[in-house]
């Protein structure tokens, strides 16, 4: 071979640079001599597919590895093409994307059948004589098996498929022909790899035969077992092509079928399986890496998640478009938009969303911060600041949702985002944001308001309807509501006042109006701003959208201002009249006021027409029915008409009926009674009364104070006798005593968690142990803080409270101690041979039917989320408090922790109370287990199983279990939860997908655990008898010298990893059916490179424990062999 390069005059290298493209001098050297065309030169190298199927650094030379599936530096391989060529390699095996073979219907070969590295990993050498077919092992690969297929399969045809697209650079089949329109190939293959990866993720978790339109034969064990074994999870934007073919095969496969369909939301339908079958826990996060994806492979994955978003996430990712978008991360983007956006929506497009669920007032901000937060990723908080503060975080998150819920979603999320599409490009020409912040105290002042009506000719009422036209402006040139605080003096002005505010365009004639905007014109001037007045998006925006309020367009202004001028009408009555919001209807006055040169008011006979309508509708019988029979108010009567109250008032007059007399207040001490000690509502006795809500609550502040006055008469003194006769339910239990102390305490607080706070008990902790006394005592003790009403003592909670102060200092409560001292448990549980001082707790908190936490409260041990210290070592006040608790000598509470094999088998730092990671084979993650042990002792954990050197069970003769065959967690990793009683021999880990730490316990019986069973006399059991023996301190004998047993245990670590390591080295010593269960690894926990020996994190099996264990003493003990 070197001899034909040197008349090429080509270097020899392991990866020449020519093979990827040729110099021109190469390029004429090669032509010349072969006599070839030089462009067919160059399509026999990798810059054929330069931009189509791979990418060339063009500056150095080298293959760059962003291209997605780009260029692989070995090649696969056809067998069936390499027997009929005479060993021809093609082009294009060496790209990720080639697979399959369409010519032999098979899937394409990754390594060599017998030394399984992959082929042609460099160039051939230049001193050997090629033999194209053979790997460097001397394998003929031409013999190679490989997965064969039928004619049209699917993954033949995607195989084509991307072949034709690589060497058309062009994608114009399925969504490319309709949507998306045609693509170059580069695009095409990047949605295609994103897909892929996807498929692959799901085919990690639910295996490879789950995937769709994959459709693989097995037709021998070997393939059998290649469909079985699971891909590697891999990053959606991962553009390294998988290593097998089969995988990309898969994936491709999936993904094509997905890009085939016409449309969008039919490429979204075929992904959806996708996004079912995948979260956090089992895959990458299918939304947040569209934002680097391709539009298309992004818009169908946002499509087919569509489904599950909520309306946050709906306008974040834009899924009502036809072409869904992520979100834009850049915070300027939320910045420009607010200053383009109103804090009150535009009323002409609030008029057309309108729904039944949600009132106009409170929807236009709902508005305003759904268009800001469209296309971002901005939090709730952020949005709400950027439009004024005027509704809060949590109001947008729920209106939001309630919005979403009402059958007009769709079409209200989709005008949103078009108008938040319309206004990043084109601004609105007014900045609200520079608005909003505008000082409007010097704004229509009172005189220049008398002037203003004086030109117009209206009259300019008696000061309330001058501040209603200042609200009106400052609504107007702000796009604020008034009420949201840009007026200083909102909160002196009562609610009627915010109504005629808000219906100021309906008295509003023309010729005032005119003069209100130029007042606002000149105001805006006097602050240097020349923008227009007001602005509104062009409503063709909408224009095709079946919005769920009708248009106010539609309705007759002719005869809207007719009823308006002639009748009298109300915003409310001809809101109901034409069928449409109140807010439409002030919205078509503040757009055509009543012009007084066209509508000559008459009052008169406008009025006289209006009374001659209500005498018709109110006669006398009916209004005597409603006020006398019915006993209806005013202005309820008012409200079902739809008029003032003083109409109501002055029609009862003109037909003599009497007005009732107003209703005295109640007693002081009845108010009292039903508020505070029968915890009544307002609302229910004020009906009961028979006057408003706001009138019961005023006479109930006047007289709130008897309420104490009322509960000390019910307190009387109690004698000791009736006292242990009420309590001696609770002093039967070991934390009655404590806990009614603590009820005494917490009885005069407002509510629970005010109690915990000053009492220092933790979250809940009442909660849990007041329901536990109301348990014992068998009546509720405290109501809860509800209706307005501060936490209280129920009746028969005075009558305890009043008990427990009476055997304060006479009677000595069981289970109470003196500050600084544990109490001594009243139930002793004897800790068996060898048990953890974790699991003999855990037993004492079942037997005793109380939580672990208020157990280890009651010792003086803490508990956390994860294993606690004090199992590895205790401090002296520990040591002191739980033996004086329980009775354990301190010397037993020491050997029921890591602390007795301290300097042996671990090393711990006593300053932290943590094990260093300064010995081989410490101490690992969790602690294994015996199953038979666990089902005999009823759940008790030996302490020596927490070592990585227990392996083995030597009373009933097996392998020591790992992890819990339900969730697959080391147990004993986590504790119980704190508030929950134990349940010892179940898994307190988290079930499968939760994380450490949460809230879920899987709860396996673990003493069904099918272990390994070992015959008597293993060589198994003589090794962790051995093992044994060097735990206890004994010496382990050499032929040369004696060696302490942390010496002895670890060398026989260094040796056993070893052995793990390379298994040719078990086959003569372990036995076969030990061998067979113990899995051989490559992990980072076997290397012996100093990082991994510090690594203390993973635990080896007990298998592989046992395995290597087993060798290193037949090294270190020739004798044992």
């Amino acid at each position: 071979m070197g001899e034909v390069l040197a008349a090429l005059n080509l270097p020899v290298t392991r990866r020449p640079s020519w093979l990827v493209r040729p110099s021109p001098a190469q390029l004429d050297t090669i032509a010349t001599v072969t006599g070839l065309h030089p462009d067919a030169v160059l399509a026999m190298t990798l810059s054929r597919y330069d931009g189509t199927g791979l990418e060339i650094d063009h500056p150095n030379g080298r293959i760059a590895t962003s291209f997605p599936f780009g260029y692989r530096p070995w090649s696969r391989y056809c067998p069936h093409c390499l027997a009929h060529t005479g060993g021809r390699w093609q082009l294009h095996w060496r790209l990720g994307w080639s697979f399959a073979c369409v010519r032999h219907h098979c899937l394409l070969a990754d390594e060599c059948p017998r030394c399984g590295k992959h082929p042609r990993p460099t160039f051939m050498p230049g001193y050997s004589v090629p033999s194209a077919s053979l790997c460097a092992c001397g394998c003929n690969l031409a013999d190679a098996a490989t997965l064969r297929l039928r004619p049209r399969h699917p993954v033949t045809d995607a195989q084509q498929q991307i072949l034709d697209v690589i060497a058309d650079d062009s994608a114009d089949f399925g969504i490319y022909s309709t949507n998306a329109g045609a693509r170059q190939a580069r695009s095409a293959l990047n949605d295609v790899k994103v897909l892929a990866n996807r498929a692959l993720n799901y085919a990690s978790v639910h295996g490879i035969a789950a995937v769709k339109s994959a459709d693989l034969p097995a037709d021998s064990r070997q393939e059998c077992l290649a469909l079985t074994e699971r891909p590697p999870r891999r990053a959606t934007l991962h553009a390294r092509a998988p290593l097998r073919a089969l995988d990309t095969a898969v994936g491709v496969t999936a993904a094509l079928d997905i890009l085939r369909a016409p449309t969008l939301n039919a490429a979204a339908d075929r992904a959806r399986w996708l996004i079912e079958g995948q979260n956090r826990e089992t895959g990458p996060a299918e939304l947040h890496s569209c934002p680097r994806e391709g539009t298309v492979s992004a818009a169908i994955i946002i499509k087919a998640s569509a489904a599950w978003m909520g309306p946050i996430n709906q306008l974040r990712y834009r899924t009502a478009l036809s072409t869904p978008r992520p979100p834009d991360p850049d915070p300027v983007r939320v910045q420009r938009l607010a200053a383009s956006v109103p804090a009150a929506f535009w009323p002409a497009w609030s008029t057309r969303f309108i729904v039944e669920a949600m009132k106009a007032i409170n929807l236009r901000p709902i508005l305003s911060g759904a268009t800001l937060l469209t296309g971002t990723t901005a939090h709730l908080t952020e949005i709400s600041n950027h439009l004024g503060a005027i509704t809060s975080a949590q109001a947008l998150n729920c209106y939001l949702f309630a919005l979403s819920h009402s059958p007009g979603w769709p079409t209200i999320s989709t005008a949103v985002m078009r108008l938040n599409d319309f206004l990043a490009e084109q601004p609105a020409p007014i900045n609200y944001t520079r608005r909003r912040q505008l000082d409007y105290s010097a704004l229509l002042p009172l005189d220049r308001w008398q002037r203003i009506c004086q030109t117009a000719g209206d009259l300019p009422g008696a000061g309330r309807k001058a501040i209603a036209a200042r609200y009106y402006l400052i609504e107007k040139i702000s796009g604020t509501p008034a009420r949201s605080g840009v007026i200083d003096d909102h909160r002196a002005h009562p609610h009627n006042l915010w109504k005629q505010a808000r219906n100021f365009a309906r008295t509003m004639s023309a010729q005032l109006r005119e003069h209100l905007d130029e007042e606002a014109r000149q105001f805006l001037q006097h602050n240097a701003i020349e923008e227009p007045l007001t602005w509104a998006p062009p409503l063709d925006l909408i224009s095709d959208l079946d919005l769920p309020a009708p248009d106010p367009a539609a309705i007759d202004r002719q005869e809207l201002l007719r009823l308006a001028v002639d009748n009298s009408y109300t915003v409310g009555q001809l809101a109901e009249h034409f069928g449409i919001d109140q807010l439409a209807v002030r919205y078509l006055f503040d757009e055509e006021p009543i012009d007084r040169n066209d509508y000559s008011v008459q009052s008169k006979p406008g009025k006289a027409a209006f009374a001659a309508w209500l005498r018709a509708e109110l006669d006398s019988q009916t209004l005597h029915d409603l006020y006398v029979v019915e006993r209806l108010t005013l202005r309820q009567i008012a409200e079902r008409y739809g008029i003032g109250i003083h109409h109501v008032h002055k029609l009862s007059t003109l037909y003599g009926i009497p007005m009732r007399r107003h209703v005295h207040p109640p007693s002081a001490e009845w108010l009292c009674e039903q508020r505070f000690l029968n915890r009544r509502s307002v609302a229910d006795i004020a009906s009961e009364i028979g006057v408003s809500r706001v009138t019961t609550a005023a006479w109930i502040s006047q007289r709130g104070s008897k309420a104490s006055v009322v509960q000390s008469n019910r307190q009387s003194a109690m004698d000791t006798g009736k006292a242990i006769e009420l309590l001696k339910p609770a002093l039967t239990d070991k934390c009655g005593g404590p806990w009614l102390q603590m009820l005494s305490k917490a009885a005069a607080f407002p509510s629970l968690a005010a109690a915990e706070r000053d009492l220092g008990l933790g979250t809940g902790t009442l909660r849990r142990r007041l329901a536990k006394l109301e348990t014992m005592l068998g009546a509720p003790l405290i109501a809860r803080n509800r209706a307005g009403l501060a936490m209280a003592p129920t009746p028969f909670g005075v009558e305890v409270v009043q008990a427990v102060r009476a055997l304060n200092g006479t009677v000595t409560m069981p289970g109470t101690s003196p500050p600084g001292v544990a109490p001594r448990l009243t139930v002793h549980v004897a800790p068996v041979p060898g048990e953890a001082l974790d699991s003999w707790l855990e037993t004492t908190a079942h037997r005793c039917r109380t939580s672990l936490a208020d157990l280890l409260g009651a010792v003086g041990l803490t508990q956390g989320s994860k294993s606690p210290r004090w199992i590895v070592v205790m401090n002296p006040e520990e040591l002191r408090s739980v033996s004086k608790a329980t009775g354990i000598t301190q010397r037993q509470l020491r050997m029921m922790t890591l602390q007795c094999y301290d300097g042996v088998a671990v090393d711990i730092d006593r300053g932290r109370r943590v094990l260093a990671r300064t010995r081989c084979w410490g101490f690992g993650a969790g602690s294994r287990y015996c199953p038979a042990c666990l089902a005999e002792t009823q759940g008790r954990w030996k302490i020596e199983w927490r070592l990585v050197w227990s392996f083995a069970c030597l009373r009933h003769e097996c392998l020591l279990a790992d992890t819990c065959p339900s969730c697959g967690n080391y147990p004993r990793l986590a504790s119980h939860k704190p508030d929950a009683v134990p349940q010892p021999g179940r898994c307190a880990s988290p079930p499968r997908g939760h994380p450490i730490g949460g809230k879920r316990r899987c709860l396996a019986d673990l003493t069904d655990t099918k272990g390994l069973k070992l015959p008597p006399g293993h060589p198994v059991l003589d090794a962790q008898r051995h093992i044994d023996r060097l735990l206890t301190g004994a010496s382990a004998a050499r032929p040369s010298t004696e060696w302490t047993p942390s010496l002895t245990l670890d060398e026989v670590a260094t040796h056993a990893r070893r052995a793990i390591k390379n298994p040719l080295l078990l086959s003569d010593v372990v036995p076969p059916d030990l061998l067979a269960v113990a899995t051989p690894h490559q992990g980072a926990d076997l290397h012996t490179n100093s990082r991994s020996q510090l690594s203390r994190l993973f635990k080896p099996s007990a298998a592989d424990v046992a395995v290597g264990t087993l060798l290193a003493l037949t090294v270190l003990d020739p004798g044992r062999r």
